[in-house]
C-alpha cells in the first residue's frame, strides 16, 4: 500500500526519528544543513561535503521503553492504515495497540478500546492516563532474539522492534502489535525473553531444500555409467500414446494455443495491476485537465482520490480537482475541495499553493476581508514559499501599497522578519510615491539582514544605495554592509564600509559607531 509523503519540517521529523530509535541524522541539500543548524535538539558531529552528520540529543538510545501513557486497542482489519493515520495526528506518546479481537480480560489492560473504522478524530485524542513510573529496564538485543531484565509485571513495554508474527514470548502473555510498526507487551515477571520462531512453511521449505541437496549428492557420489542408466525418455511412452497420437499431428496448433492462453493471462495481469495504479488514474485525469475538458478531469480525479485517499501522489490529484473547478469558475467548489489540504493533508507539499488558492478563492467571490486573511497566513507560514511571493501580489491588488507597508511594519515589529520582508518587497515593487518606495526597500534589506540572510541583504543594500544615491538611509546601508562583512569575514570590505560612513556622513549616528567598529579592528 502506498502512502504520501509530508514537505519538509524538521522539528517534526525529529520526534519521529526518535519513535524510531535514530540517533544521527545526515543532510545532503544545503536547505537541510543549513535548517539542522539552526534546529535545536540537533548536534553537529561532522562534514564531509555533500554530507552533514548530526547528533539527536534528545534520543536515549533505547529499543524497550516503557510508554508515559497506557496503550489504547484498536479493534482492526486495516493496521496498516489505522498506523499511518496515528503516526500522521497523533502526538506519538499514546501506544496505539492493534488486534481483530481481544478478550475482556486482554481489554482491562488498555485506556480505552477503539472499535473498526475509528475518526480521526479519536487517534489525535487518544485517553492519556499516566503509567506509574518505574525504573529503566535493561534490555540486550541479539539475533532473532531480545532480552529484557527489570520489567514491572503488568506495566507495559514498547518495543521498537518490528511486529512480526513469528515473535514469542516467555514472561509475558502475548506480543501485540503497536503503532506505528512496533510490538508491546505486559509482562507477567521480571524477566522476559522475546524469541524469533520458525513456522511450518519455513520448515517444510528446509527439509524439501535438503531433500533436493542429498539427493544430488547421491547422484554425485554414487554415479553409474552411461550405459547402464535408465532411459526416462521412454517412461511415459504408453500411458500417453493416445493422446500422442492425436496431438501430433496438430502440435503447432496447440503450441499456438498455449502461447496465445499464457499472453492473455500476463496482459490480464499487467492491465489489472495498472487499473489499480494511483498514478494512471492520476495521469489519465491530466490528458482531460490538459485539454480543458474540465469535467471529465473532474470525474477521474474524484474517483482517483476516493480510491487512494493515502496514495503518494493524492495532494496533486486534490489539487488539480480544485483546479479543474476553478477554471471552469466554479469557484465555491473549488473552495471547498483546497479546504480539505488543511484539514485532512496539512503536511502536504501542496498546501501554501492550496492556501493561495483559497485566498484566490475568497477574492474572486468579493470576500477580500477573508481573502487578505489567508494571502497573509500564506506569507506567515511559508515566508520561503514562492507563494508567499504571489500572496504579496494579490496583497497589494486588495491593500494597496500603503497597506502593505502598513502589514509589513507589523510583521517587523513581531521579529517575523522574512514575513515583512516579502510585504515592503511587495510595497517596493508597486508603489509610485518616491519616499514610501526608499523607506520599503530599506525595510527590505534590513528584515534581511535581521533574518541573518548576509548574502540577500547585501545585495538588497547594495540596490538601495544604486537607486537611491542620495537617500536619507545610506550611512545606515553603508555601517550594514560593514556588519555583514564582519560576519561572512571580509575584514578590508567591512572596513572599507565603515570608512564610508566616516568620511561621507560626518553627521550622522552612524558615523560615531562606525568609528568604534574601526576601533575594535585595530584593537
Amino acid at each position: 500500500m502506498n502512502y504520501n509523503y509530508s514537505r519538509f519540517d524538521l522539528d517534526k521529523a525529529q520526534r519521529h526519528l526518535e519513535l524510531f530509535n535514530v540517533g544521527q541524522y545526515v543532510t545532503v541539500t544545503e536547505e537541510a544543513r543549513s535548517e539542522a543548524f539552526e534546529t535545536a535538539g540537533l548536534q553537529f558531529e561532522k562534514d564531509f561535503p555533500p554530507f552533514a552528520l548530526f547528533r539527536l540529543t534528545q534520543n536515549k538510545n533505547r529499543y524497550v521503553i516503557q510508554p508515559k501513557f497506557k496503550p489504547v486497542l484498536a479493534i482492526s482489519e486495516n493496521p496498516k492504515a489505522d498506523a499511518f493515520t496515528w503516526f500522521r495526528w497523533s502526538d506519538l506518546e499514546v501506544p496505539l495497540v492493534f488486534s481483530t479481537k481481544a478478550s475482556e480480560e486482554e481489554k482491562n489492560y488498555f485506556a480505552a478500546v477503539l472499535e473498526p473504522e475509528a475518526a480521526r478524530e479519536k487517534f489525535q485524542n487518544l485517553p492519556r492516563q499516566h503509567v506509574p513510573s518505574a525504573a529503566e529496564v535493561k534490555e540486550t538485543i541479539k539475533n532473532g532474539e531480545i532480552i529484557i531484565d527489570g520489567a514491572t509485571p503488568g506495566q507495559p513495554l514498547w518495543i521498537k522492534v518490528s511486529y512480526h508474527p513469528n515473535w514469542r514470548v516467555e514472561g509475558a502473555d502475548r506480543v501485540f502489535r503497536a503503532s506505528p510498526a512496533f510490538m508491546l507487551i505486559f509482562p507477567a515477571s521480571p524477566h522476559v525473553r522475546l524469541y524469533f520462531s520458525r513456522t511450518w512453511p519455513e520448515y517444510l521449505g528446509l527439509i524439501l531444500t535438503l531433500t533436493g541437496g542429498l539427493i544430488v549428492l547421491t547422484r554425485l557420489l554414487f554415479l553409474r555409467p552411461r550405459s547402464v542408466e535408465p532411459d526416462f525418455s521412454t517412461v511415459f511412452d504408453k500411458p500417453l500414446a493416445g493422446l500422442t497420437a492425436i496431438m501430433r499431428p496438430r502440435a503447432g496448433l496447440v503450441l499456438g494455443v498455449i502461447i496465445t492462453l499464457v499472453l492473455a493471462a500476463l496482459l490480464t495481469l499487467v492491465l489489472a495491476v495498472r487499473y489499480q495504479d494511483p498514478t494512471i488514474y492520476h495521469n489519465r485525469g491530466l490528458k482531460y485537465f490538459q485539454t480543458e475538458n474540465w469535467k471529465q478531469a473532474r470525474a477521474v480525479f474524484s474517483e482517483a482520490v476516493k480510491r487512494y485517499p493515502l496514495s503518494p501522489i493524492v495532494d496533486q490529484t486534490l489539487h488539480h480537482l480544485a483546479l479543474s473547478y476553478f477554471n471552469d469558475q466554479r469557484y465555491e467548489q473549488a473552495l471547498a475541495t483546497w479546504l480539505r489540504f488543511p484539514n485532512e493533508y496539512p503536511e502536504s507539499r501542496v498546501l501554501p499553493e492550496a492556501l493561495y488558492h483559497i485566498g484566490l478563492c475568497h477574492q474572486r467571490a468579493k470576500r477580500l476581508d477573508e481573502a487578505g486573511r489567508t494571502f497573509s497566513a500564506v506569507i506567515k507560514e511559508f515566508p520561503h514559499s514562492p507563494w508567499a511571493g504571489e500572496s504579496s501580489h494579490r496583497l497589494s491588488e486588495i491593500y494597496g501599497p500603503a497597506g502593505l507597508f502598513k502589514r509589513a511594519m507589523n510583521f517587523y515589529d513581531q521579529a517575523r522578519y522574512r514575513q515583512a520582508y516579502c510585504f515592503f518587497f511587495e510595497t517596493r515593487e508597486k508603489t509610485g510615491e518616491p519616499r514610501l518606495k526608499e523607506r520599503a526597500t530599506y525595510f527590505a534589506a534590513l528584515s534581511l539582514f535581521k533574518a541573518e540572510e548576509w548574502v540577500d541583504a547585501m545585495a538588497a543594500f547594495r540596490d538601495l544605495l544604486a537607486e537611491f544615491s542620495t537617500g536619507e538611509y545610506n550611512a545606515e546601508a553603508y555601517f550594514h554592509l560593514g556588519l555583514i562583512n564582519l560576519r561572512i569575514g571580509d575584514i578590508g570590505e567591512s572596513r572599507k564600509a565603515f570608512q564610508t560612513v566616516i568620511n561621507s556622513y560626518p553627521n550622522s549616528r552612524w558615523n560615531g559607531l562606525a568609528r568604534e567598529k574601526l576601533k575594535s579592528l585595530e584593537q
